[in-house]
């Protein structure tokens, strides 16, 4: 039910924030210090809350730590507009690009810009 999936993304939400970094990244193995640290799951956590709140299954004051998190990510976006310090496909197991990590900037971003009031 939506109920029930409100309960479980609400407690992963929570569960996740213990491991985000001040910078708005987690590491790779979200529970594991030794990785290195990466933006895709940063990214999706935004979007996520974003798309939680449109669908009324997260609380709409959880819109604020998710602003904060896609700021603090902005300086990982070079003037080219791709995204860096995600973990690199094809394996995922070192820093670098891809393309699960773009869709997920660009996902995020439209995902909060649907959140806010439409100018006139």
């Amino acid at each position: 039910t939506k109920k029930t999936l409100g309960e479980r993304l609400n407690r992963l939400l929570k569960a996740m924030k213990n491991y985000l970094r001040e910078d708005g990244r987690f590491h790779d193995v979200l529970d594991d210090p030794s990785t290195f640290p990466e933006v895709t799951a940063s990214l999706m956590m935004c979007y996520t809350v974003y798309q939680g709140i449109s669908a009324l299954v997260v609380p709409a004051e959880e819109k604020r730590d998710a602003d904060r998190v896609l700021e603090l990510l902005e300086r990982y976006v070079d003037e080219q507009g791709f995204v860096n310090s995600a973990c690199a496909s094809p394996g995922f197991d070192r820093p670098g690009n891809s393309a699960e990590a773009q869709a997920f900037y660009l996902l995020a971003h439209s995902a909060k810009r649907a959140l806010e009031p439409q100018k006139a």
